[in-house]
């Protein structure tokens, strides 16, 4: 961790803490690697906790995974308003964007070391704001014309909402399964209508995977009659589509 931080800050000074030097400032590949370090750390107050520059005040894993989401988006919004970007370009815009992997990694760790509630209402606030900022960018056009982008901004939304799931079905919470579950219905709702205009392109389509993550967060629950519901509903909406992925396995 502690050389992970180094190198942190080390690119920092050689980028002259400016993002627009991406060749050398971190960017949102090196945010989320930060992050998860911090968000998989001991959470009791050693090595772990970063000492502030007057020495006096420490800092935990989940209040310094918080504090990278706030760099990250400052670093997108300066690079934004500084027109660093030519029209048709968004090669430097995209390296800053937040992502559904990072959002989905601070969601897990305040579902380990948050405690129930504050995790609860924390990730839901990261699920919705997720889902705002993936909203936005779908409907960009900057962020269009590329399809190898396209397929990799796909697979991270589906990442990101899988691991929601799983945050939200860890977190210790009385309503997390419930949480998770309306994820999952909200994933499956095209499928439902079979209406293309319900699809919401900031969610994707869940996986086997999104129904393992709820199909667990009932099991922490102590709801297996829920659970089996859940599995056989989703067994019969797969043989309604003929879509393989809406199937357990």
């Amino acid at each position: 961790l502690q050389l992970g931080m180094d190198i942190f800050q080390n690119m920092l000074e050689q980028s002259q803490h400016n993002p627009i030097n991406k060749q050398y400032h971190p960017d949102a590949s090196t945010i989320l690697g930060m992050m998860e370090l911090w968000g998989r750390s001991n959470p009791e107050p050693r090595a772990c906790e970063q000492q502030r520059q007057d020495g006096n005040e420490t800092i935990s894993p989940l209040q310094q995974a918080e504090e990278y989401l706030t760099l990250l988006k400052e670093w997108y919004r300066q690079v934004q308003e500084e027109g660093a970007i030519a029209p048709g370009s968004n090669e430097l815009l995209s390296v800053y964007r937040p992502t559904a992997k990072i959002y989905a990694v601070l969601m897990e760790a305040h579902s380990r070391h948050g405690p129930p509630n504050a995790a609860f209402d924390r990730i839901q606030e990261l699920v919705q704001e997720m889902k705002e900022l993936l909203g936005d960018q779908s409907n960009d056009n900057q962020f269009q014309d590329d399809d190898a982008m396209s397929l990799e901004d796909d697979q991270d939304r589906s990442i990101g909402w899988n691991r929601a799931c799983y945050a939200l079905g860890t977190c210790g919470h009385p309503q997390a399964a419930n949480a998770a579950r309306s994820i999952l219905d909200e994933m499956c709702q095209p499928h439902v209508t079979g209406k293309s205009d319900d699809i919401d392109k900031s969610i994707p389509s869940p996986t086997p995977r999104t129904i393992l993550a709820v199909l667990q967060a009932y099991a922490n629950a102590g709801r297996p009659k829920e659970a089996q519901e859940l599995f056989d509903s989703m067994i019969s909406l797969a043989e309604q589509t003929g879509n393989v992925q809406l199937q357990p396995n």
